[in-house]
């Protein structure tokens, strides 16, 4: 059982995720709850060259939210810029985004709902493409040319496997 303060009703209320989703009593179409997790990898600069952070998917795993985070600008001499992707599309989530400037500053996140202008085919369209039956890996990858050691960018995958619950014919 997990207790949480319903918004605006004022008063403790439980939500019963053991089985089905159950919410002060009331059960919400015998529906079964998975864990949700989150990975990221933090992108350091320390000079020109590329670098690789790879979140490893298990199968039957749906992407709930991917993004990338600015915590701190790029300083290469020339660009510095980063995909999201995976082994099928090297830039399926996002497009190549400038970590120096303009496409994604300090604090701003590129995500599913608000990618910046930089979606890629997975997420561009309204059907997206967020689960895999098999195992996955989504890479980013950031390409820094010349000199610069203080950029910081974090990239996130929150993803959640959902236990399957046959419906019942009547």
């Amino acid at each position: 059982m997990l207790n949480i303060l319903a918004r605006g009703m004022g008063r403790l209320r439980t939500l019963d995720i053991t089985k089905s989703l159950r919410f002060n009593g009331v059960e919400f179409g015998g529906a079964a709850v998975g864990p949700v997790s989150i990975a990221s990898v933090l992108f350091i600069e320390n000079g020109a060259g590329t670098y690789t952070g790879t979140i490893p998917l298990p199968a039957g795993a749906r992407i709930i939210d991917i993004g990338v985070h600015a915590l701190a600008l790029w300083t290469a001499a020339t660009s510095a810029a980063m995909v999201v992707g995976d082994t099928g599309s090297a830039n399926g989530f996002f497009l190549s985004t400038n970590l120096k400037a303009t496409d994604l500053l300090v604090d701003e996140i590129n995500n599913i709902e608000h990618p910046g202008g930089l979606a890629g085919a997975y997420i561009a369209a309204e059907q997206r493409k967020l689960f895999s039956a098999t195992a996955r890996n989504v890479i980013g990858v950031v390409t820094s040319v010349g000199a610069g050691v203080a950029g910081r960018t974090r990239m996130y995958v929150v993803y959640g496997i959902p236990p399957v619950v046959n419906a019942v014919q009547t």
